[in-house]
């Protein structure tokens, strides 16, 4: 397998703007998978940080309404 290089993009004030990736020919499809996985793995830490509503207060709220 090749070597993979990141370089560092600057604006001409030196700011950085990101990073550029150079990927030996042929690793492109390994990359695109991992970018694919990692995006998934991005999706589920998003969705165990959105605010949850315990299960107890499902269950009394469906109670109180006689759903249960």
């Amino acid at each position: 397998m090749g070597r993979w290089t990141l370089q560092m993009v600057k604006d001409e004030e030196g700011r950085e703007l990101g990073v550029m990736l150079f990927v030996p020919k042929g690793q492109w499809e390994v990359v695109r998978s991992l970018l694919e996985e990692m995006e998934d793995f991005a999706d589920a830490l998003a969705a165990l940080e959105e605010e949850r509503i315990p299960y107890q207060e499902i269950r009394l709220a469906l109670e109180a309404e006689g759903k249960l």
